[in-house]
Order: C-alpha cells, then structure tokens, then sequence
C-alpha cells in the first residue's frame, strides 16, 4: 500500500492524483509520513547533490519523490517550498516543518551575521541615530538558509492549472516572501535568505535595510536627516 502512495504521489499531473486529489487529504497523507521521521521530500526534477545524498544517509533518512502534481495542488514553484508553513498548512505548529531538502543545505560559513549587518548600517547612523529597540532588531536578524541555485527545472513549471481555483490573491499569499522577495519583516523577528550574506548582495541588503529602518522611526528624526552626509556605501 505504502508503495502504491509513493508511486500515485510521484505523478506529475493533477488528474493522475485519483481520489488524493482534494488538498486536505493530500495535505494529511505528507503529514503522517512526514511524523514518520524517515523520509527528506524532494521534488522529481530536484537536483540531489552527492553531498545531500550523504547528508540524508547520515541522517538514517530516505528520498521521497513528490511530483509536479503536488506542486500544482499546493500552488508551489518547488517542493522545498513545503518547509514553509504558509505554503503548506497555515495552522501547523510554527516549529513544525516538512522535511524538504532545505533541512541539508549549507549555511553561511565563518560570518558574524551581527558584525555583517553592523558594518551595512553604519552609513545609515552617519545620517542619524537609529532607536536602540529599532537597531538591536535589525542587528539580530534571522538568516534562514534556502537553495538559491536555479539549478533544478521544476522552477520554471507554470503552476497556473485549470484546476485550482484560487484568486490571484490568494496566490500572492500563499507564496512565502523569503521565496518571493529574499527577505520578510512582518514579524517582530527579521528574516532574510542566506543569499544576503555575500558581499556582492551587500548594497541590496542596504537598500532593503535603509527602508525598514526609515519606515519605523519617528518622523521628526527624518526631518532632521542631515543633507550634507557622505560616505553612503563602502
């Protein structure tokens, strides 16, 4: 039977799905084998690295292949997308996750994410004094690691099927904003992707930064912004 699940989730088209076609059953079949502990989800044009392969092994856990099926029903670019909880189920616990490849990918290697961001921001205290709640929550940012390789074709599918029927707008919100935009500060905890944490990305991260902070200071600390400062980028 488990094979059966296996092979019917492996399609690559909707109609193909039979009677797991509808979202809540889908969605509650990933679950159960996801609370088994044993498998990484993976899409079926997923590139699987031989370090990846390693790490799963290491891990004691196996490749599960969820085809294109299952991206189209959840209105996803990439089966990694799953890990997030908006993608997958709005009411899932926030530190409960689907074991996607995201789990095995590497993080930034030897940076001080606070001294990183210290040194982006020092042109913006040059113009005025950023609040110390506002500074110590920027400096504190999340850094959470995804694949930023466009390496694997099932990012290039047009996941606009017939078969959903969901609005534009509930399209947009269900695309997680470190996928769409490689950051998202609506939470009182900053996120930004691991992608920001290059220096060819630094005067990106600048930018992005400059208009979180300005938009969430007093007006009157704008006001007295002074209009002879220098030295905006290194």
């Amino acid at each position: 039977m488990f094979h059966n699940i296996q092979y019917i989730l492996k399609v690559n088209s909707l109609e193909y799905l039979q009677e797991f076609n509808q979202i809540d059953i889908l969605r509650n079949i990933i679950t159960q084998i996801n609370s088994l502990n044993k498998y990484v989800f993976a899409g079926s044009k997923e590139k699987l690295t031989k370090t990846i392969k390693e790490k799963i092994k290491d891990d004691n856990k196996e490749v599960f292949i969820l085809g294109d099926g299952i991206k189209l029903k959840f209105r996803i670019k990439s089966i990694k997308d799953l890990y997030f909880n908006q993608n997958f189920d709005k009411d899932l616990d926030e530190n409960t996750h689907i074991n996607t490849l995201i789990n095995y990918i590497d993080p930034p290697k030897n940076i001080d994410v606070k001294e990183y961001i210290s040194i982006i921001i020092k042109p913006i205290e040059k113009l005025f004094t950023i609040p110390e709640d506002l500074k110590n929550k920027v400096l504190n940012i999340e850094v959470v690691n995804i694949d930023n390789n466009n390496d694997n074709n099932d990012d290039n599918d047009n996941n606009d099927d017939s078969d959903n029927d969901s609005s534009d707008d509930d399209e947009d919100n269900n695309i997680d904003k470190l996928y769409k935009y490689g950051y998202d500060f609506d939470d009182d905890k900053l996120k930004i992707t691991n992608k920001y944490i290059d220096e060819k990305k630094k005067k990106d991260l600048f930018v992005i930064l400059f208009r979180y902070i300005v938009n969430n200071v007093e007006d009157d600390i704008i006001k007295n912004m002074s209009e002879t400062r220098k030295g905006w980028f290194w």
